[in-house]
């Protein structure tokens, strides 16, 4: 979940108010104080002035040129750098071989598509060599870029299509979680994770015009197939 420490703690009234829309269990609801300023403590103030990296930017790294290609949706802008004379890219968080990056509905931008701009910012990546080294941020370095974007994209429609399902009577947010994390045992942070993941997964669906959202009687966020509406 992108959470900026101060700016949660400043907002984190409404935040748990929004919480509590999407059924999040109040003893979480609760612990988003301490979070925030766990939180707090561990992020880096943003700098004061910076050099932005662009698309298509061309970087020099000792004798190589690197050029920046932008992703999407795990952070509103994630530089990948590719190297066509070492047929090597940095691929980061964007392009993981074993595990899918946390794509996630921040809660400073809840109505925010970020799993649409993941799945779009992936096109880009078909025009890298089949055969590009892959240095991601977690695991080992792989081959098989455009087999590994296949497999990215099935899973987040597979998860859509148990959303779909679900969604065949209404349910509020936290129900939902466990549509998609099952029974395993989640603790408060690990909570608001799948609860950003799952939200990202229900705001592709809601922009497609394939699942509608409702307030219920006890003020909690409802979501139904639309034709059900």
């Amino acid at each position: 979940m992108q959470i900026g420490g101060d700016l949660a703690i400043k907002h984190q009234d409404s935040y748990s108010e929004y919480y509590m829309r999407l059924g999040v269990d109040e003893k979480t609801v609760q612990s988003l104080p301490r979070m925030y300023a766990l939180f707090s403590r561990l992020m880096s103030p943003v700098p004061g002035t910076f050099h932005r990296m662009k698309a298509g930017d061309i970087i020099d790294i000792g004798s190589f040129k690197w050029k920046v290609m932008i992703g999407h949706g795990h952070s509103p802008e994630h530089a990948c750098l590719y190297c066509e004379e070492k047929n090597m890219i940095i691929g980061g968080d964007q392009l993981l071989p074993g595990i899918t990056p946390s794509i996630s509905a921040s809660v400073e931008e809840i109505d925010s598509n970020a799993l649409k701009e993941f799945l779009d910012s992936l096109e880009q990546l078909y025009t890298l060599p089949a055969d590009v080294l892959v240095l991601p941020s977690h695991q080992l370095p792989y081959r098989g870029v455009h087999t590994r974007i296949d497999q990215l994209k099935a899973h987040h429609s597979s998860r859509c299509d148990m959303l779909r399902e679900a969604c065949e009577e209404p349910k509020n947010a936290f129900e939902l979680v466990g549509v998609l994390f099952g029974r395993r045992k989640l603790g408060p942070m690990d909570k608001l994770m799948a609860m950003g993941e799952t939200i990202a997964h229900i705001n592709l669906l809601l922009n497609e015009g394939e699942v509608c959202r409702y307030l219920d009687d006890n003020e909690q966020y409802l979501f139904v197939l639309e034709k059900k509406c």
